[in-house]
């Protein structure tokens, strides 16, 4: 077996001694803060020149039905999520509600690849949930925190274009001119993903592994319901798409169940308590391990 097939088929391992690290090994984790953005433009890179433009634009051509997965992603679930862990667990209800608002990450496309999903629509989701979810996620905390948030929204969009715009016409561009060398190297691009998203976990996780581990107990209480609400999440995205065929309903649910927690992150840190900041940091664990429970879940999923 080649060692880019070992890594694809335990991606899992490595996502978990990334996180494993993160603890252990903080402070060099810390001092690759500046690596982030460059990093996730590398994975949305790699992942866009698998694909082809024209695939996008046919579902482009149909809005509606894109229209119908960001409204059920960035609106009709976080609500649900927010009544859900309000009666659950009322003092998580904001943080859960800040993750299951959260736009889809820059890495969603490499893992539906993964996963044998449709990748093309899932770029679409990712492109146009991170495009659109600044004013939802605003509306969303506004009605439900009753504070007034005051977001750099022109600075959101940038860091969002330059993740997902700029990296997808690179690749379709080179594309043009190297299509030869793609396809003679495409198979190593998940295995480069799998490891480069590895770092990304390394470095969110160094960042808090002081909080982590100096609050066990509060850590073990808030990731049993952060891996509930992981699971869930996967299982309805795959069913508010039912009559799509499988490749389908793997990358809706992909798209949905893993958001960008770092921007989550990010805005708890500003506008919350230390204990939803605490939460976020925390959503990276389940974020990098229960891929693999998808993977299970998977087997009970029949193709159309």
């Amino acid at each position: 077996m080649k060692v880019t097939e070992i890594i694809e088929d335990k991606f899992w391992l490595v996502l978990l001694l990334a996180l494993i690290f993160g603890l252990i090994t903080p402070s060099f984790g810390k001092s690759l803060n500046f690596l982030l953005i460059p990093i996730l433009m590398i994975i949305s890179f790699l992942t866009y020149l698998k694909v082809e433009s024209l695939d996008i634009a046919a579902y482009i051509k149909k809005p509606i039905f894109i229209l119908y997965i960001l409204l059920a992603n960035l609106l009709l679930i976080p609500i649900v999520t927010y009544w859900l862990f309000h009666i659950l667990t009322p003092s998580l209800a904001i943080g859960f509600l800040l993750l299951a608002a959260t736009p889809s990450a820059v890495a969603s496309p490499m893992l539906t690849d993964i996963m044998k999903g449709n990748v093309p629509l899932s770029i679409v989701i990712c492109i146009f949930a991170n495009l659109v979810a600044p004013f939802t996620m605003v509306l969303l905390l506004h009605i439900f925190t009753s504070k007034v948030f005051q977001i750099n929204l022109l600075g959101v969009f940038q860091t969002l274009l330059l993740l997902s715009i700029v990296p997808f016409t690179t690749a379709q561009v080179i594309r043009k001119i190297k299509i030869d060398f793609i396809n003679k190297t495409k198979r190593a691009y998940s295995s480069i993903n799998i490891i480069t998203t590895g770092l990304v976990a390394y470095i969110v996780v160094a960042n808090a592994s002081k909080g982590v581990l100096s609050n066990p107990s509060l850590a073990f209480i808030d990731l049993f319901w952060l891996y509930v609400f992981f699971i869930i999440l996967q299982i309805i995205g795959l069913f508010i798409t039912f009559w799509r065929k499988k490749e389908d309903r793997i990358a809706i649910a992909i798209s949905k169940a893993y958001m960008n927690n770092a921007l989550s992150a990010a805005l708890a840190l500003t506008f919350f308590n230390p204990t939803i900041a605490f939460l976020m940091v925390l959503s990276e664990i389940p974020w990098n391990t229960t891929l693999g429970i998808f993977k299970y879940i998977l087997k009970f999923l029949k193709s159309r």
